[in-house]
C-alpha cells in the first residue's frame, strides 16, 4: 500500500469508530480496597516482627548487646575483690555460687569492675532454692528505661512495682518465673527464680538491697 493509498484509508475512517474506541479504551486502574487492606497487615506484620526479634534479643540468657570478652570467676571470692565498696552482690546469702561476667575486649585477666560490661550470677541456697543475677554494669539507665526494651518479658499490665529499701522495684511471672529489675548508681539489676514463692522472692531481693 502506497502513502496515497493509506491517507485515503485514514480520511475513509468513520469519526463513530473513533469515539467508539475512545469509550471502550480502559481506564486508569483503581487500587481495589482488600488490596490496601493487605498491604496494611503486612507492614504491622513487619513491624510486630522486628519489634519482637529486638525485644527477643534482650531476652536471650540476658544478653549484653555490648558483647565483650567471656571471663570465669574460680569462686565468689575472686568476684567479691572486684566490687566497689558498698556494692550489694556483696551481701548474697551463703550457698553454692557461679559467676561470670563479660568485659572490654581490649582488657587482659580478670580486669577492674569498672572493665566489665554484665555480671552473671547463679547461686543455690542450703535450702535448694536457685536464683540467677544478671548486673548491667555501667548502662546509666532507669530501670523504667531498661523496661522498655524488655516488654514481652515485663508486660506492663503483668509488671508491679515495689518500693523495696528506697529502690523500685518491677517484678513479675511467667511461665513459673519470678522476674525483678531495678537500678542502682548507674548499674540495672535482674533477679530471676522458678522456686521462690512472690513472698520469698521479694524478701531476697530486700536483704539483698539492705544488706
Amino acid at each position: 500500500m502506497n502513502t496515497h493509498t493509506l491517507l485515503a484509508a485514514i480520511n475513509d475512517i468513520s469519526d463513530s469508530y473513533i469515539e467508539a474506541y475512545n469509550s471502550a479504551r480502559p481506564k486508569g486502574k483503581k487500587f481495589p480496597l482488600r488490596k490496601l487492606v493487605s498491604a496494611a497487615a503486612c507492614l504491622t506484620l513487619v513491624l510486630l516482627t522486628g519489634a519482637f526479634l529486638f525485644a527477643h534479643f534482650y531476652e536471650a540468657e540476658m544478653e549484653d548487646p555490648r558483647g565483650g570478652v567471656y571471663y570465669k570467676f574460680e569462686s565468689f571470692d575472686q568476684l567479691r575483690s572486684l566490687l566497689p565498696e558498698g556494692h550489694i552482690l556483696a551481701n548474697l546469702p551463703e550457698g553454692e555460687v557461679e559467676c561470670s561476667g563479660r568485659h572490654k575486649e581490649d582488657v587482659e585477666g580478670m580486669g577492674t569492675y569498672a572493665d566489665y560490661y554484665h555480671l552473671d550470677i547463679h547461686l543455690t541456697t542450703p535450702g535448694k532454692d536457685s536464683v540467677s543475677i544478671y548486673c548491667g554494669v555501667g548502662l546509666n539507665q532507669e530501670v523504667e528505661t531498661y523496661l522498655e526494651y524488655r516488654f514481652l518479658l515485663y508486660p506492663p499490665e503483668e509488671t508491679e512495682r515495689w518500693i523495696l529499701g528506697n529502690i523500685p522495684v518491677y517484678i513479675t511471672q511467667q511461665d513459673g518465673i519470678w522476674r525483678g529489675a531495678f537500678a542502682i548508681q548507674g548499674d540495672v539489676y535482674e533477679v530471676l527464680s522458678s522456686t521462690f514463692s512472690q513472698e520469698d522472692f521479694l524478701e531476697f531481693i530486700s536483704q539483698l538491697l539492705n544488706g
